[in-house]
């Protein structure tokens, strides 16, 4: 760990890589055993496509605008506004 003397006199705590590295995977941990998950998948806790785990296009129950991603969204509505 490394602190830095910020301009408004404070000291502001800087992580090296390789301690950034282990808190990440720390975090990811604490996640998998809240989410119900082995903590061996802590790593890709997106491996199940469902609905629940933010994959909206495998919703069957959703309505078809409601089944793309956000990103398609976002597209989609930029060419709505296009060709008005």
């Amino acid at each position: 760990m490394k602190y830095r003397l910020k301009n408004d006199g404070e000291y502001e705590l800087r992580l090296t890589r390789m301690e950034k590295r282990r808190q990440h995977a720390k975090r990811m941990k604490a996640k998998a055993q809240r989410v119900g998950r082995e903590v061996k998948e802590a790593d890709h806790l997106a491996v199940c496509s469902c609905s629940m785990c933010c994959n909206p296009r495998h919703n069957p129950w959703a309505p078809l605008d409601e089944r793309m991603t956000m990103q398609e969204r976002r597209h989609a509505d930029a060419q709505t506004s296009q060709s008005r």
